[in-house]
């Protein structure tokens, strides 16, 4: 009887632990994915938000909860090449930074923050001016872009309002909206402008006064996020759940839909000529698509909310940032051609 015990024993023991050493054998899961890929990683971990590369791609800007030792919020930028940070600009901007945007000579820089905020810099870090994009406090800025040299577009996150407004003058012409969700655009040359309501998106030229049409939207899309492509042709619409909806400017309808991501879609942009996407989820997946909804490349350096997306000027680079995590440069010339 008991060397029938030992044996039964040595046989539970023996039958537990070979699963054990099979999952020791496991290889270990490829998260991050794509780091091939990766160029290269700009700082340590920081909660950064927003990023811009300058108009010769030489330069590329970062802002979030980054302060320097006096508390105050300031703008990295970032030398491209030597990948070490060419000067640090303090903001006065009050609450942590959400959005950058540059003029088109790239000699003013514009951050806006998460309760409505928005100050210029200059280039060698002098403040040109500050503003609210309403008087509200639980109002952010929702989008920031430049229209032309001293000329901002400055959208509320939640207090439907658009801004254009003169850095120099003060002079703003502000137009409340009834309907809007969260989704505002404009194309990269600044002349056509797109705004989402739960009913249809709505075309409008850069004077934000004339309507160039509408597009319908299905009952169950939740749009959060538009842009353009390059040459105007597309517009894509990312939702809350994860869904890409692409539509077409010209016939002004939707033309494909795809489920792009099982989380939260986070950032979109686009490449500066072609028609392709950049996408990134609350789980640090990024995602390049073009038009036909063809899925490019898949990247992913920690398993984070990516928060900002920029692509070069060259197309060449893709930059991301997010929560506790460094900047990193992507290879987009490998990754694109899957080498």
């Amino acid at each position: 009887m008991k060397p029938l015990v030992v044996f039964v024993g040595v046989a539970l023991f023996v039958y537990l632990a070979v699963p054990m050493r099979q999952d020791a054998a496991q290889p270990p899961q490829k998260d991050p994915l794509g780091e091939r890929y990766a160029l290269a990683k700009l700082g340590g971990e920081a909660n950064l938000y927003a990023l811009t590369f300058s108009p010769d791609g030489r330069t590329l800007w970062a802002a979030g909860a980054a302060r320097n030792k006096r508390k105050q919020y300031v703008v990295t930028a970032w030398d491209v090449k030597t990948k070490r940070v060419d000067r640090e600009i303090p903001c006065p901007n009050e609450s942590r930074l959400s959005h950058l945007a540059l003029s088109p000579s790239g000699a003013q820089i514009a951050a806006g923050d998460v309760r409505g905020g928005v100050a210029v810099l200059s280039r060698e870090g002098k403040t040109l001016n500050q503003f609210k994009v309403l008087e509200f406090p639980a109002c952010g800025v929702g989008h920031l872009s430049f229209v032309a040299e001293g000329q901002l577009f400055a959208v509320g996150s939640t207090c439907e309002i658009i801004q254009r407004w003169d850095v120099t003058t003060n002079r703003t012409a502000t137009r409340f909206l009834y309907g809007f969700e969260e989704a505002f655009t404009v194309t990269p040359d600044a002349e056509l402008a797109a705004l989402c309501s739960a009913r249809e998106i709505t075309l409008l030229d850069d004077s934000l006064k004339h309507r160039l049409g509408e597009i319908g939207l299905a009952l169950h899309h939740n749009i959060r996020i538009l842009a353009f492509s390059h040459d105007k042709a597309l517009l894509m619409g990312a939702t809350k759940d994860g869904l890409l909806i692409v539509f077409d400017v010209k016939k002004k309808e939707e033309i494909r839909q795809w489920r792009g991501h099982d989380q939260e879609i986070a950032g979109l942009t686009i490449f500066p000529s072609a028609h392709v996407f950049v996408t990134a989820d609350r789980v640090g997946n990024v995602k390049l698509w073009d038009g036909s909804g063809r899925l490019l490349g898949h990247v992913r350096h920690r398993a984070a909310p990516v928060c900002g997306l920029a692509v070069n000027p060259a197309g060449t680079i893709l930059a991301t940032c997010g929560e506790k995590q460094p900047i990193v440069l992507w290879d987009l010339t490998r990754l694109v051609k899957n080498k």
